[in-house]
């Protein structure tokens, strides 16, 4: 069996997270599971099957952070988000880079 070379810029760690994906200004919200993160992006599951646009944000419930997402990839796996901006979820709205201290692995 081989083995696929890594290609992304930063580690990925499993997690299993609770989230929410947001698009169309808010009049659609989705459940969906976190499966792994890494300071660039993340992979979720959804919990109903269906397709979603290439720009949503992607809510963190555990660690109270939103990231506005381009999908980069769907697959029967999961969908692979690549963050683009991360903004704290305590009501601030202080926009922040994606970086280790807020993906809190």
């Amino acid at each position: 069996m081989s083995v696929g070379i890594e290609r992304r810029k930063s580690p990925r760690k499993n997690v299993l997270l609770t989230g929410k994906v947001i698009h169309g200004e808010g009049a659609y919200v989705l459940d969906c599971t976190i499966r792994d993160v890494s300071t660039t992006g993340a992979r979720i599951t959804l919990a109903k099957v269906g397709q979603i646009p290439q720009r949503v944000f992607l809510l963190d419930l555990a660690n109270r952070v939103v990231y506005e997402t381009e999908v980069m990839s769907e697959r029967a796996g999961g969908v692979g988000l690549k963050f683009v901006k991360a903004r704290e979820h305590d009501g601030s709205g202080e926009e922040t880079r994606p970086s280790p201290a807020n993906v809190r692995i």
